[in-house]
């Protein structure tokens, strides 16, 4: 068990900052509201305190370690923290906080600079209990997991993303803070201590942990859970016992949102880090995607929902909402003007174009399902060549098994097609059903009272159709080519580590 953190008191000073009061402190550091005395400014300072391995020395208030089985562990963690508040602070994103120095007091006592952000936390807004626009949800997201794929590329790993740990400027742009669990080498027999909330990825609770980039995406995407459904996802120790996460795609509080993107939070939020995105690049290559589809597309229900009460208020208002009109309407004209806008959406609403979306999101997670059975039972044959070469005491017979081994290797651009057709067949399907959407609209053109009488609107109807076809064309490609796409290259390596095994103790028994 290790101690309370001692806070520097207010009105210390560190170099030429003073301390006024604490922000907020986790197991590896505190923050601090500071007066600036050079540039006359408030800032953040973050001081990095490893609790389980160092306490404050009472009176040169620098910290030292616990005891002497721990000091160069201390001192390693010191160091690394200075390399890696450097190497963020070199970093160029929007969504990065900005570390404008880095210093040390000691050999053991260190600290960095950053901005203060008086915009909130993601904390504050899910507590706030406020209605955000599905557009903002959709554009936080974007730039945050481009932040975690600038991270990735510089093989950064933060390991306590949190609601608390996203700040906001005054304009509302999020920003990705609190750097000091940030690791690129995680240390021996430390990781493991991150793991405390309902925010931290399963992996991240098995001892000597190594995670990567998708324990940062799991912790995102539980983030974004909470402040889309009100509630904080099950912890990975509640998950272990009983997994009755309920997927955001089969909640209620999701009216704005496409089965696209509330997908790829569910997928970063799979309990094994195999069956997430494999980087946070595919994750925003999904979201770019989604950021394609017209915003009016977004907005369908609601503006349904409003076409349906001016209906409503038509037939009520009888003949005081007419005489309303022509007043509003110019001398002379006898027709009320048509919005297209609406008159598309009663259209696509008979049509049931919703369902299609769902369709497109439903084949996504089917195409997933075959590619991960198809390549467990890729591995599995492997696995069997593996067992059987080294059972076998005879060189010759070892040969041979690795012989063949090499064969099923060869055959991998077969096994790529096949998986590929699995794709073929979704999109075919998806096709059919938007072409069959296509006809039945053509049809109801003829016929619907409106068009009945203005026929000139007729290709400005079937223009925004074909836009919105196109649009789940593209949603539907998006989904079949990043879910599980990436398996050519992860089959390639497995088999290739099993032949360099078998190779290996050919070698080994040969000399």
């Amino acid at each position: 068990m290790h101690e309370a953190p001692v806070f520097l008191p207010s009105g210390q000073k560190v170099g030429p900052y003073v301390i006024e009061r604490v922000l907020g402190h986790g197991a590896n550091g505190i923050a601090y509201l500071a007066h600036d005395k050079t540039l006359d400014r408030k800032v953040v300072l973050k001081e990095h305190y490893p609790q389980e391995l160092c306490t404050r020395d009472a009176a040169s208030h620098c910290l030292i370690s616990l005891d002497e089985g721990t000091e160069h562990i201390f001192a390693e963690s010191v160091n690394q923290f200075i390399r890696e508040a450097r190497l963020i602070a070199s970093l160029e994103h929007p969504s990065i906080i900005k570390i404008h120095r880095v210093f040390s007091l000691s050999p053991t006592t260190c600290f960095y600079v950053m901005p203060l952000l008086e915009g909130g936390t993601l904390r504050d807004v899910i507590h706030s209990g406020k209605r955000i626009p599905p557009s903002s949800i959709i554009s936080w997201l974007q730039v945050l997991v481009s932040a975690l794929d600038c991270l990735n590329r510089h093989h950064i790993i933060h390991l306590d993303i949190k609601p608390g740990n996203i700040l906001f400027t005054k304009e509302g742009q999020p920003v990705l803070a609190d750097f000091g669990t940030a690791s690129q080498r995680p240390l021996h027999g430390m990781v493991n201590v991150l793991a405390h909330s309902a925010y931290s990825a399963p992996e991240l609770f098995t001892e000597n942990a190594v995670p990567d980039i998708r324990a940062d995406q799991y912790s995102l995407a539980a983030c974004f859970y909470e402040l889309i459904s009100g509630k904080k996802p099950l912890s990975a120790i509640e998950r272990v016992e009983e997994d009755t996460l309920v997927p955001l795609a089969n909640l209620k509080k999701n009216k704005g949102l496409s089965p696209l993107f509330l997908h790829s939070i569910d997928k970063n939020l799979s309990f094994s880090p195999e069956d997430r995105f494999r980087d946070a690049d595919v994750w925003k290559s999904v979201l770019e995607v989604e950021s394609t589809i017209p915003t009016a597309r977004r907005t369908w229900k609601i503006i349904s929902l409003c076409l349906g009460v001016l209906l409503a208020g038509c037939i009520l208002g009888g003949g005081l909402w007419i005489n309303n009109i022509q007043k509003i309407m110019p001398a002379g004209e006898t027709e009320r003007p048509v919005d297209i806008d609406q008159l598309y959406l009663d259209i696509a609403k008979e049509n049931q174009v919703e369902d299609i979306k769902a369709a497109i999101a439903l084949m996504g997670q089917d195409r997933e399902k075959a590619v991960e059975e198809h390549l467990n039972q890729w591995k599995l044959e492997f696995d069997q060549q593996l067992i059987k070469f080294e059972k076998s005491p005879f060189e010759e017979e070892r040969r041979s098994i690795l012989k063949k081994t090499r064969a099923l290797q060869a055959a991998l651009p077969d096994e790529v097609s096949v998986v590929s057709e699995v794709s073929d067949s979704g999109y075919r399907t998806i096709s059919f059903l938007l072409n069959l959407l296509w006809q039945k609209t053509r049809c109801m053109n003829s016929s619907h009272p409106v068009l009945k009488s203005r026929p000139e609107l007729i290709p400005l109807i079937e223009t925004k159709l074909g836009d919105d076809l196109s649009s789940s064309r593209i949603q539907g490609d998006s989904i079949m080519g990043f879910i599980g796409w990436n398996n050519r290259e992860e089959i390639d390596e497995y088999s290739n580590n099993i032949i360099s095994k078998m190779e290996d103790k050919l070698n080994e028994e040969s000399s």
